[in-house]
């Protein structure tokens, strides 16, 4: 009997053994073993640039939308270099039209 257990000792501490170098393989697998981990939103491809500038008048805008904007309504001409539809025009003046609200409307009770 204290043989068997002794054997079943052993074979549990073997597999206590198996366990722990299992569990480190997984781990070095998944790149776990380093310190710092990765930020789990990583952007793909290339960040959008710091400034657009229009290829016809050198114009220079920050924001993505004006500057898409500027090329329909002033060049009538897309960021692809194609020519605008009526739709993109609409679309370029509601850009233009849309009325902002202050603060203190936007957040008014109704009661």
């Amino acid at each position: 009997m204290a043989r068997k257990n002794k054997q079943l000792v052993e074979t549990e501490m073997i597999g206590m053994e198996m366990n722990t170098v299992l569990m480190v393989d997984v781990l070095k697998r998944r790149g776990r073993e380093t310190a710092k981990q990765p930020g789990r939103r990583r952007r793909r491809g290339t960040p959008p640039p710091a400034e657009y500038i229009c290829i016809f008048c050198q114009k220079v805008n920050r924001q993505h939308i004006n500057h898409k904007q500027h090329l329909v309504m002033q060049h009538k001409c897309r960021m692809d270099g194609t020519p605008v539809t009526e739709e993109d025009i609409a679309q370029a003046r509601a850009w233009s039209s849309r009325v902002h609200m202050g603060r203190s409307e936007q957040y008014q009770s109704v009661a």
